[in-house]
């Protein structure tokens, strides 16, 4: 069997005795066990993170198969409907705390922050930059240095015994001098050679008094002799010596701090003194001791500098760690530094009860990780956002070409189909469980790119009804948001104005619509009753002819029954007069705009007159004199009749008190005509600017050739995205102009209205309303698109199942949009998750704003340059340069010494030293190459997540973008790369 001894297994032989004795129970067996157990201890105290905790507190537990046994021994209970072990009630859950569940993912951050150890202690009393660089001096070194006295004395003893030849040994210290050249320096090794291997072998080839050879009492009478005439000859030297070593030992002591010592000259210079008696005693001693071991003496003397050496970095590295520990002191900087722990603690408990799928945003660079921030991912985690998370809105700022599609939308669009899908089949249904409605309000291009991920996409050649589905008020926002939204506070009155008439006009139109339809329908219900009475009367007719009876009166039924057929025949054989439509939203307005001028009050238009009959407004006596006031009796009499025959004629809504289509009727029939012309006239104008946009869309034609403007039901039901299919709008105004981003707002608030009917049903809208699932509205470009009514909607989305994920250009895009930056802010601040790329200075300044200060870590190392032309202008007045200076020979002195080089070095490379007043400093050419100024300047204060000047920086390449996401519940951010092809 090989013999493996090493300095380990020695050591373990040496501690084995004592160990058999007092071993205690989990004690190391052997030094390398001691020595990992002691060192896995030691990391795991100072590298880590230990703010945050990889598993979240839970009751239900999860247990690994194999721990199925030991978890139910432990008391868990095992839940059928949960398909989990559980903690029972009464027993804490602290007891399984190996068995929490663990963080999501994307939540778990273990990269060291090192600033403060698991023990709440300061790091920087742990821990040196040289340790994390190259490490302390290695564990060797020590045996380097046991390598010189071991070779010296083993050559000497091969020189006694095969004689010259034995010198040849002492070529083996080559590469121990070698290594400890490189490892400490070349004054270091030559020191360690001479001091450590020749004077010991010197000492022992002098020494001549041997206990070899000599026998009995003369040897031991010799050996006193010889003792005693030396003693004698040392007494002598040594007193002569005393004032010397003790010179040389003080000059030693405050001259260069010795490694091993603390405290001040006069603490090395007794250490000094000691190791001086202590050598002094030990050479004494050799001269007694017998069989020639005196000799070994001066060996054993230099293999103790090994210990020194040793101790004297242990205490080294001690002082350091203590200076480290006063001066620097990050980890303790109070309550800012672990606020974040709480939320933390609560983000992961929401995430892991968030069973929704994750869409993959970016991959973090830990920027603000190396900052110390407390809610930002470790380097290199896919930072993602869940279904549930979407729903409180994500935005993204970035100027044209930063790739805001490419990189965001596209990728998010194609990953939450997948999702929505899966969800569907593990549920078992058909389609998705999630839809969607996509729009570009610019050139279109995300819709074309994502073509085959929708079920429905609206562009010309299929029929759209632009006002199918919607309210008049609805209209109105969806038609002032299409000219922008922008409303000028001098124009407000004007923009108003216009708005009424929209509002009103579409009021009455739509009652028109109702109510032909109504009429109509009541009108054939009628006519069949009608027919069916003419049948019979026609039977009773013949009937009364084969009885020879008298018909006369069944013929006057009977005409009766023809004469009022017709009445109803007319209607409704005759075309509908009315469709809610753009085209007679128009001819509506038209007409309630041209008033007939009279003498005195202008009167509506007899269109309009039309319209109020036909709907059946009780019209108000206006009269002046006593002809108008009979005239108005008679007309009061016949609407009287009409209300009491005829109610079907009477819109429904003209019966009811306050009414707003009475209100309507009223204000075309006396505020329009009351109106200054010109006033009027500015109202009319702003709103048919409005509905003329649409009506220009000469390309927005169904497969029939009708424009959309005519079409009042359309074949494309966008409203089907409320029941799980994608719909995208390809309307671009590059190619539809002013029609398409008409358009395409009216389509979005079609779908804005479904989603807002489930604010009727609460939380339990899935219920009432069964088939309807969440919807995702991306609109890129949104600035373009967005209304004031969405401001409303994205502010209770989450409640009503609506994930908004908008992409702008910058933030003065939607100032711009809404015409007024409090607005802009109040949308912006509403979507909780937030992507930046590169993006204007307007954008920066909100985003400054919006993100915040923390207490963040930052390491400000000095930089300097070379200003060539400042260093000549400081030469050409240096004084050293000045012939007529009264100090001019002094100066031609410092000029020879080398003084006035013009140096951008704080040393000079050639003679090493620098210029001080009165003195010069010299610094070893050794300490110059072998040190690197360790940056000391990490300060943690307040200040913003991101300065100004990282936007630009940080943001200039394409693909990178500051992300702040909103994950359960709590802010997930930083400077992250975009993985549009990470799937």
């Amino acid at each position: 069997m090989a013999l493996n001894i090493n300095i380990l297994s020695a050591i373990d032989w040496t501690s084995g005795l004592g160990r058999k004795f007092r071993r205690r129970e989990g004690e190391a067996s052997t030094i390398r066990e001691t020595i990992i157990v002691q060192s896995n201890a030691q990391f795991e105290n100072l590298v880590g993170r230990f703010d945050l905790s990889d598993r979240v507190r839970s009751r239900v537990l999860d247990v690994p198969s194999e721990d199925t046994q030991l978890a139910a021994e432990c008391g868990a209970v095992w839940n059928e409907e949960k398909n989990a072990f559980l903690v029972p009630d009464g027993m804490s859950e602290d007891d399984f705390q190996e068995w929490w569940p663990k963080v999501p993912e994307d939540l778990r951050d273990s990269q060291s922050r090192i600033t403060i150890t698991k023990d709440g202690r300061r790091a920087e009393g742990f821990l040196q930059g040289n340790d994390m660089g190259q490490g302390n001096d290695s564990i060797a070194t020590p045996l380097m240095y046991l390598a010189f006295p071991a070779i010296g004395a083993l050559t000497l003893f091969l020189v006694s015994w095969i004689g010259w030849a034995g010198w040849a040994f002492l070529l083996t210290t080559i590469p121990y001098f070698i290594a400890l050249k490189q490892g400490e320096s070349m004054k270091e090794a030559l020191k360690a050679l001479v001091l450590l291997q020749w004077i010991p072998m010197g000492m022992a080839g002098m020494s001549k008094f041997s206990a070899l050879g000599v026998g009995g009492a003369a040897a031991g009478s010799a050996g006193l002799q010889a003792y005693m005439a030396f003693f004698t000859k040392a007494a002598v030297i040594g007193f002569g010596l005393v004032g010397v070593i003790l010179v040389v030992c003080w000059v030693a002591a405050a001259s260069h701090p010795h490694r091993g010592v603390i405290g001040g000259t006069a603490a090395r210079f007794i250490q000094a003194m000691k190791w001086v008696g202590i050598i002094l005693g030990a050479l004494l001693v050799a001269k007694v001791l017998p069989w020639g071991l005196g000799d070994a003496v001066p060996f054993v003397l230099a293999c103790m500098y090994a210990m020194q050496f040793t101790e004297g970095n242990f205490v080294q590295t001690g002082a350091r760690l203590c200076l480290q520990n006063n001066d620097n002191n990050l980890g303790t900087q109070g309550a800012l530094v672990n606020s974040h722990v709480k939320a933390r603690e609560q983000q992961a408990q929401n995430a892991l009860n968030d069973t929704t799928p994750l869409i993959t945003i970016g991959r973090a660079t830990g920027h603000l990780t190396d900052k110390g921030y407390g809610y930002s991912p470790d380097k290199g985690t896919i930072m993602r956002l869940s279904l549930r998370d979407l729903t409180q809105g994500l935005i993204v700022f970035g100027m044209p070409g930063t790739g805001k599609s490419y990189s965001i939308l596209r990728p998010i669009a194609r990953r939450y189909r997948r999702a929505v899908e899966a969800i569907a089949r593990k549920a078992g249904k058909k389609g998705m469980a999630g839809g969607a409605l996509i729009a570009d309000g610019k050139d279109g291009a995300i819709i074309s790119d994502l073509e085959d991920l929708f079920d429905i996409v609206v562009k010309p050649g299929l029929a759209v009804g632009p006002y199918e589905g919607l309210e008049p008020d609805q209209i109105v926002k969806a038609l002032r948001g299409a000219s922008g939204g922008v409303v000028d506070e001098k124009s407000k009155l004007w923009s108003d104005g216009g708005d009424a008439f929209i509002y009103h006009t579409g009021i009455i139109l739509k009652a028109l619509v109702e109510h032909e339809k109504t009429y109509r329908a009541w009108c054939m219900a009628k006519l069949d009753g009608l027919e069916e009475s003419q049948l019979l009367l026609k039977l009773e007719e013949r009937k009364l002819r084969k009885l020879g009876q008298n018909t006369t009166e069944v013929e006057e039924r009977l005409a009766e029954v023809v004469q009022e057929m017709g009445l109803y025949s007319c209607v409704v054989d005759s075309d509908r007069g009315w469709a809610y439509t753009p085209l007679h939203h128009a001819k509506l307005l038209s007409n309630v705009e041209r008033v007939i001028p009279t003498g005195t009050i202008p009167k509506p238009n007899p269109k309009i007159m039309e319209v109020i009959k036909y709907l059946g407004l009780e019209e108000p006596d206006n009269s002046l004199d006593e002809e108008g006031r009979a005239t108005h009796a008679a007309y009061l009499n016949a609407y009287r009749k009409r209300q009491q025959n005829e109610p079907q004629t009477i819109h429904p809504d003209l019966k009811r008190p306050m009414s707003q289509l009475q209100s309507s009727l009223e204000w075309a029939l006396l505020e329009v005509p009351a109106m200054n012309a010109e006033q009027r006239q500015s109202f009319t104008l702003n709103s048919r600017g409005l509905l003329e946009k649409l009506l220009r869309g000469e390309k927005l034609r169904d497969a029939n050739d009708i424009p959309w403007h005519s079409i009042e039901k359309g074949e494309v039901d966008v409203s089907k995205a409320l029941y799980g299919e994608m719909v995208g709008l390809f309307l671009p105004p590059t190619q539809y102009g002013d029609a398409g981003e008409m358009m395409m707002r009216l389509l979005k608030q079609r779908v804005m209205n479904g989603i807002k009917a489930r604010g009727a049903h609460g939380d339990k809208w899935r219920q009432a309303l069964p088939g309807q699932v969440e919807v995702m509205l991306m609109m890129d470009e949104a600035h373009l698109l967005l209304t004031a009514d969405d401001t409303d909607m994205f502010s209770i989305s989450r409640s009503l199942g609506l994930m908004p994920v908008l992409a702008t250009q910058g933030f003065e895009s939607l100032e711009d949009a809404f015409g007024s930056r409090t607005k802009a802010e109040l949308l912006a601040n509403l979507m909780q998750s937030v992507g930046a790329l590169r993006c204007s200075f307007n954008t920066v300044e909100y985003l400054i704003k919006r993100f915040g200060q923390a207490m963040l870590t930052t390491f400000k190392q000095k930089t300097r340059g070379i200003d060539y032309k400042g260093g000549l202008e400081n030469y050409r007045h240096s004084v050293l340069n000045d012939p007529n200076h009264p100090h001019a020979a002094v100066f031609d002195k410092m000029r020879l010494e080398g003084a006035g080089r013009l140096t951008a070095l704080r040393v000079d490379p050639a003679t090493g030293r620098r210029w001080r007043i009165g003195a010069e400093d010299v610094i070893g050419q050794d300490e110059l190459a072998r040190d690197i100024d360790m940056p000391t300047g990490g300060k943690r204060e307040v200040q913003p997540l991101f300065g100004p000047e990282e936007y630009q920086a940080l943001l200039e390449p394409r693909g990178h973008a500051i992300v702040a996401l909103n994950r359960a519940g709590h802010k997930r951010i930083d400077l992250a790369e975009l993985v549009p092809d990470l799937d």
